[in-house]
């Protein structure tokens, strides 16, 4: 329209197409707005329904979603990630995704679209890649299933099929990957938790002065709880990725007890670890020295038996067996990684 020589007032036309570039513009941009604004806004009216439903309602009468689509929008625009990581779902907003696909599921049962929308989330959100891949099969032997629906399902399972057989071509390179991020997310739990006891610091300081504020006093505890609840999800998140890891419960149980002041369900915890550390050792055995290469040079001796430590060049023991730790009076975690001077 700009460079149509035919037009018999070309100025005209140049002015009118500028007028219409230069309005784009603010349409795009006050469509995007009012677009996330009314996702934003549909959520908030989701779940303040939810949330004000009286207790023993049944799952199908919390919310009325019109469409599988609607269920579809509302779990997606509720992920929000950790603030501390931004690869860490929230774990509150992931359990509110899955009791919208529940009520979505409730609503429409057999519906391509609501199966579909149940097996992403649990293959890319909760990763079961066991329920997900047959709930994907499931979805084409519905008879009211498309050609759309085939083609989503054939994507998915392709995607599957290549993260599957990268994974077999690198055992290796998944555990180091699988090492890189626990080390990255245990970074992303001390920081979390440092701030935590900073926070307590900064309470316990103020309480030195002599002339304090009770404003002071009350943003010093709304800190500390603010604090404490994030670093509680972090922990939550991350014992839930790592189940076995048992120096992770003795670290929430140590959390528990001096930034939440809840000694009993720390102990809890404690008690936890002290049966992941007794599992360990029953079923592991000498394992670890195994993995290290100094099984060869104690083949021969009865672990049930006899007490057994190995130590490396510089005198840091490395395994410690059952025997040694009752001999020793010392727990498996207390002596690895120390020095055999310990051991008076």
């Amino acid at each position: 329209m700009k460079f149509d020589h035919r037009r018999d007032n070309p100025g005209h036309s140049e002015w009118l197409t500028d007028i219409m570039l230069m309005g784009l513009a603010p349409v795009l941009v006050f469509g995007v707005a009012l677009s996330f604004a009314r996702l934003r806004l549909s959520t908030y009216n989701i779940l303040k329904t939810i949330r004000k439903a009286p207790e023993g309602m049944r799952i199908k009468d919390l919310y009325w979603f019109s469409t599988p689509e609607e269920v579809e929008i509302a779990s997606r625009v509720l992920r929000r990630w950790m603030p501390e990581d931004d690869e860490v779902l929230d774990p509150e907003a992931v359990q509110m995704a899955d009791l919208i696909i529940q009520i979505g599921l409730a609503h429409f049962p057999e519906h391509p679209r609501m199966i579909n929308t149940q097996a992403n989330f649990l293959i890319s959100i909760q990763h079961n890649y066991q329920m997900g891949p047959s709930l994907l099969q499931h979805i084409t032997k519905l008879e009211d299933s498309t050609q759309a629906d085939h083609y989503a399902v054939f994507a998915r399972e392709q995607e599957l099929k290549e993260r599957s057989k990268e994974q077999n071509q690198g055992v290796g390179l998944s555990d180091l990957v699988g090492y890189v991020e626990f080390q990255r997310n245990f970074r992303m739990l001390a920081r979390a938790y440092r701030a935590s006891l900073m926070t307590l610091k900064a309470f316990w300081t103020a309480l030195l002065h002599e002339d304090i504020e009770f404003k002071r006093l009350v943003d010093a505890f709304a800190k500390i709880e603010a604090s404490a609840k994030r670093t509680d999800k972090v922990f939550k998140v991350l014992l839930e990725r790592y189940p076995n890891n048992e120096n992770l419960y003795r670290m929430y149980a140590r959390f528990l007890e001096h930034v939440r002041s809840d000694p009993w369900t720390a102990n809890k915890y404690t008690l936890a670890a002290d049966k992941l550390e007794e599992e360990q050792d029953k079923s592991g055995g000498l394992a670890l020295s195994q993995e290290q290469g100094v099984a060869s040079s104690i083949g021969n001796v009865s672990e049930k038996n006899q007490a057994i430590l190995v130590i490396d060049a510089a005198g840091i023991l490395l395994v410690a067996n059952k025997q040694a730790q009752k001999l020793f009076g010392y727990k498996k975690t207390e002596m690895e990684g120390k020095n055999v001077s310990m051991l008076k």
